[in-house]
């Protein structure tokens, strides 16, 4: 969000999280309806990397539909294959790793480090987005946000995730009951919570099972 005069519009969230009907049986449409919102030449822009960077985080995440598995495999693959320098950056510290789920099913994966500053930026930049579209109020102030992409690697029973299951479990119960909205939920949907004026809170699902929760709060 800034107060630059807006020159065009963007997509929130990124046109290329919506598969294209291309890669999609006959007749389904994930790209009709999607939000778009006002935008100033740099931010419009100048955040493709950002929004590369946000997909390749979330389709290379374990959870999710077949359809985030499809998309990884069609729009993210072909997108490294051609340009292969984009992206490696993105995956510090790629390495295999044997994950345990709590019911103790093992499988194999991999791990890398997410570069957590970018991370939040870029969250930020959507959660305000999403804030803007359902209120038409921009939030200029903070934000803090907690996603199960981070509770993911090793035993998932670990002190680290455990704590960080704890607080997902929180968040998700402050939505429980409230509306979910998006056009194309099997790929992404939110619910707006809200406190005061100063405090709202935002879940963010993507692929129906890749959640993000995102505070909006002058203190966050």
């Amino acid at each position: 969000m800034c107060n630059r005069e807006s020159t065009s519009r963007e997509h929130v969230p990124p046109k290329c999280f919506f598969p294209d009907s291309k890669d999609l049986p006959i007749g389904i449409d994930f790209r009709s309806n999607l939000i778009t919102l006002p935008s100033c030449d740099q931010h419009n822009s100048g955040k493709s990397a950002d929004d590369e960077f946000l997909l390749f985080v979330i389709t290379t995440q374990y959870r999710g539909s077949h359809l985030k598995d499809k998309h990884f495999e069609s729009k993210v693959m072909h997108a490294f294959n051609r340009s292969p320098d984009r992206f490696i950056g993105m995956i510090e510290g790629l390495a295999p790793h044997r994950c345990t789920e709590p019911d103790g099913k093992v499988f194999e994966s991999a791990v890398f480090e997410v570069e957590l500053t970018r991370f939040d930026r870029v969250v930020h930049q959507l959660a305000c987005g999403i804030y803007y579209h359902h209120s038409n109020k921009k939030w200029m102030a903070k934000s803090h946000s907690i996603s199960n992409i981070f509770a993911t690697s090793g035993n998932l029973l670990s002190p680290e995730n455990a704590f960080i299951a704890s607080l997902m479990d929180k968040m998700y119960r402050s939505f429980e009951g409230l509306p979910v909205h998006g056009e194309n939920q099997q790929i992404f949907s939110y619910q707006l919570y809200t406190r005061n004026d100063n405090a709202h809170a935002l879940h963010l699902e993507f692929f129906e099972g890749v959640k993000i929760f995102t505070v909006l709060g002058q203190d966050a």
